[in-house]
């Protein structure tokens, strides 16, 4: 339906402040209500914003200081042209245990644990013990990393799949001040209801 980048940096503390959205409009279906529309335009404008694994590396903690190691050029480190993502930020872990119709196998999940996203994800489910909140595993390379896991987000307005019904909830604001470049106000976030309260069982496991 639409795809958006960064473009430019600021040179001082690496903020977006120049990127494009492209509307595709064959696949834009006369069906889509202009509420949708709108909510499709404000998933690619957060993706110019932040919500990008290419913008991973270059946020910014709380002082202002990059959470990942630069060069002595500035930039993020990178092994083998991929990118260096700090473990403060971004981080693996694989779960031995996870439950399928078949039974256990062993899987891994990528999670975002930088301090507000984990304030904020322990608060929605009600998991005290959350490490870090799970982002998409699957899809293209504009999909995979760069979106919260569909599985435990369904209608959030930055999932994979944009809903009719989407949402930008407080998780979404979480991730904006999380990057170091902008201050959020948490009352304008939409409530999300699924998962909410779930426990661990759903935020740190294959279901509820």
């Amino acid at each position: 339906l639409a795809f958006a980048s960064t473009c430019q940096l600021e040179d001082q503390f690496d903020r977006p402040i120049a990127g494009y959205i492209n509307f595709c409009p064959f696949s834009l279906e006369s069906e889509y209500t202009d509420d949708y529309l709108y909510s499709l335009a404000k998933h690619e404008v957060l993706h110019t914003l932040g919500f990008s694994n290419g913008l991973y590396p270059w946020w910014r903690d709380e002082n202002g200081d990059p959470r990942t190691p630069r060069d002595s050029f500035g930039r993020p480190r990178d092994n083998n042209s991929f990118t260096i993502i700090s473990n403060t930020t971004i981080k693996e872990i694989t779960y031995n245990d996870w439950s399928t119709r078949s039974g256990p196998v062993q899987h891994s999940v990528t999670l975002l644990v930088t301090p507000k996203i984990v304030e904020e994800g322990r608060r929605h489910f009600n998991c005290s013990t959350l490490e870090g909140v799970e982002i998409e595993n699957q899809g293209g390379p504009g999909t995979m990393r760069s979106h919260w896991e569909e599985r435990m987000f369904e209608n959030e307005g930055m999932t994979g799949f944009i809903s009719r019904h989407g949402v930008f909830s407080r998780l979404t604001f979480a991730l904006l001040e999380d990057s170091g470049w902008y201050q959020v106000d948490y009352s304008n976030a939409d409530q999300l209801v699924w998962g909410r309260n779930s426990g661990c069982g759903l935020a740190a496991g294959s279901c509820g």
